[in-house]
């Protein structure tokens, strides 16, 4: 019983059933063993918002923040769980915080990013956007949420180039593409050469399903190439 890595596994177990209660049961039996455990601490804040109990789970964040103040993973947690409450300008000073304590942790800009999308401030998407594709051009997220950010401000031509060039770097993002064929069916003509080049991908991948006898996956990927 006094086995904290045991309750954190016994934790895992019930989150993988779906089994919150029997989660927060664990976590909770880990505190009374180390009330400071950083990773109790954020995980009961995280099912508590997972259940919209976010009362309930605010006295664990604040826990977490003031023992870990400088850690840049428990911010990001706090960022995450400020956004998922509705509260981004709480979210957005937690996940710059997170930034500034570490620049190379690139899920706190893509974050970041996402509150900024939230709030409607989509130059600052834009700008943010370029910045972590500059520093990794295979950053899905960062092309996606650019795409987007076009699109809120009327630019479907630049959203579709984005999404382009972005699938180019990931093609199996498949948010993105889904994306980027939706703006593609209202904008270009069917005349369009593009409209060909995009429909080639679906076509290469029902092939691929045709040579593993997969005749489901084959049609479906014919259906997205028309």
């Amino acid at each position: 019983p006094n086995d904290i890595d045991a309750h954190f596994g016994l934790a895992e177990i019930e989150l993988y059933e779906g089994r919150y209660t029997g989660a927060e049961k664990q976590y909770k039996e880990a505190l009374k063993r180390q009330a400071d455990n950083r990773n109790a601490l954020l995980a009961l804040s995280l099912i508590y918002a997972e259940k919209s109990k976010y009362s309930d789970g605010d006295k664990y964040l604040r826990q977490a923040l003031t023992y870990y103040s400088g850690d840049p993973e428990v911010h990001y947690l706090a960022a995450v769980v400020y956004s998922m409450k509705g509260d981004y300008k709480q979210a957005e000073n937690h996940a710059r915080i997170s930034v500034e304590i570490n620049g190379n942790l690139e899920k706190s800009y893509e974050l970041l990013t996402t509150i900024l999308y939230k709030q409607g401030r989509y130059s600052e998407v834009l700008d943010l956007s370029d910045f972590l594709i500059g520093r990794n051009r295979k950053n899905s997220t960062a092309w996606y949420l650019k795409g987007i950010a076009y699109i809120k401000t009327g630019k479907t031509k630049e959203a579709i180039d984005a999404w382009t060039t972005g699938l180019n770097a990931q093609p199996q993002d498949e948010l993105m593409r889904f994306a980027m064929e939706l703006e593609v069916r209202e904008l270009l003509s069917l005349e369009n050469n593009k409209r060909k080049q995009f429909a080639q991908y679906h076509v290469d991948n029902a092939r691929q399903y045709k040579t593993r006898y997969d005749g489901s996956g084959a049609i479906y990927e014919y259906q997205r190439a028309l």
